[in-house]
């Protein structure tokens, strides 16, 4: 199982299975060096790589037409047995398909249903299957307080060959809530006792995280390596979290080639192309976008009215309306897990520091680490809250784990805080929404 990821915001740079095989051949990525890993401050969480560079993307994989055909397939046949017998095994199974097709396409529909799914109301002894599942939708709704509670009561309930689907579940929380200490040790201890692609790459999402890129980079490939598969959903979302951890760094020659990686193997995977397109020139970012087809998703078409009005002016004012009408639906169904999104699209495309507040506060709320931290900075910015601003600051400035893109801008605000009064609780109120 591979981490269930939140997504860098889109926003940031330009204005977060045996078929028909076929031999994709990427670009040639880089390869870690036994010496760079050494000298990482995480080094120790990860064993060293081999001393002859590893292969990257040699891997074979059905063509991104085959492969959703057959998701679309599975999906049908677990509606199918849902209805026959709806039982807590074949919600789950259905659950795990629609998010998996949700984080492909970005349709809503999808999202909505598999929460509906995992809304359960546990019983007084309910058993491992309920619990789980109910956590599952916890974390994909963001309700990550409420979901560590349910972790908990599910990791008592486990049999002894679920307790690390169990700590894999728990590990993608903590990361999300920006933990990663804790999350490290969960991961770590899954990949000692089922050392698999998805383990792995849950370790190295972590490490790089943390701001080890180079032990990451060996943990990305290591993982690449153990992929015995042909579908290209896994490697896409391989080369899409390697390529984050590169795009959060400020490396965006090398963020753009692993985005490219992915896109190749999987062009309909729309969280690839929304964070593709803003790195590449305004033409060829439309051509990506485009090439989506027609779709109600609205990073892909706030990001795609963005790069039209670069191209000629106004081109794209339609397409950023109805994005704003998609956020708002978005926000109105599932505030918690769309704050994110909407606030930086509200903050640029969007053009409304009021509502960016809004979902920055919400969205600080639900986790204090370095994107929720730079995203409440850019609001209380927009919407010229300079108490805010400088209230925020001195929060972030105390965090453990920051990005390149935060100190940058921590920096940028530190001329408006010089000679403001701090006004009082701080660290809460910054937090907080009001």
């Amino acid at each position: 199982m591979m981490l269930a990821r939140v997504k860098a915001p889109s926003f940031v740079s330009s204005l977060v299975l045996v078929a028909l095989t076929v031999n994709c051949a990427d670009e040639s990525l880089p390869a870690p060096s036994a010496s760079s890993v050494a000298a990482s401050p995480v080094a120790s969480s990860v064993a060293p790589p081999p001393e002859v560079p590893m292969p990257l993307a040699t891997v074979r994989t059905t063509s991104p037409s085959l492969a959703l055909g057959n998701l679309e397939g599975q999906v049908k046949v677990a509606e199918k047995k849902l209805r026959e017998a709806p039982t807590v095994a074949h919600k789950a199974q259905l659950f795990g398909l629609l998010l998996q097709r949700f984080q492909i396409s970005g349709a809503l529909a999808d999202y909505s249903r598999a929460l509906e799914l995992a809304d359960l109301k546990l019983e007084d002894k309910p058993e491992f299957e309920a619990v789980l599942l109910r956590a599952r939708g916890l974390s994909a709704a963001h309700k990550f307080a409420e979901a560590l509670v349910e972790l908990e009561r599910a990791k008592a309930l486990a049999p002894k060959e679920q307790a690390t689907l169990v700590m894999s579940r728990k590990a993608a929380v903590l990361l999300a809530v920006g933990r990663y200490d804790e999350a490290l040790e969960l991961a770590m201890t899954v990949v000692r006792l089922e050392p698999t692609m998805s383990s792995l790459a849950d370790q190295a999402v972590i490490v790089g995280s943390m701001g080890g890129r180079e032990p990451a980079e060996a943990l990305f490939v290591q993982a690449e390596q153990l992929y015995r598969g042909v579908s290209p959903f896994a490697i896409a979302q391989l080369y899409f979290d390697r390529a984050s951890m590169f795009e959060r760094a400020g490396d965006l020659t090398t963020a753009t080639t692993l985005f490219r990686a992915a896109n190749k193997r999987l062009p309909v995977h729309v969280h690839v192309a929304t964070h593709l397109a803003p790195l590449l020139a305004p033409s060829e970012g439309v051509a990506i976008l485009e090439a989506l087809g027609p779709i109600e998703e609205p990073d892909v078409l706030a990001q795609l009215g963005v790069l039209k009005n670069m191209t000629a002016a106004k081109s794209g004012d339609a397409l950023i309306a109805r994005a704003s009408a998609l956020y708002d639906e978005a926000m109105a169904k599932h505030p918690e897990a769309f704050a994110d999104h909407a606030g930086w699209f509200w903050i640029n495309g969007g053009s409304d520091p009021a509502k960016a507040l809004s979902a920055a506060k919400l969205n600080l709320s639900l986790r204090k680490t370095a994107d929720a931290y730079e995203l409440m900075l850019a609001a209380a910015e927009a919407a010229k809250d300079t108490a805010l601003l400088c209230e925020t600051k001195a929060a972030a400035a105390g965090l453990k784990w920051k990005t390149l893109r935060l100190e940058s801008r921590l920096s940028t605000v530190g001329t408006a805080c010089a000679g403001a009064s701090p006004a009082p609780s701080a660290t809460a109120s910054a937090g907080a929404p009001k």
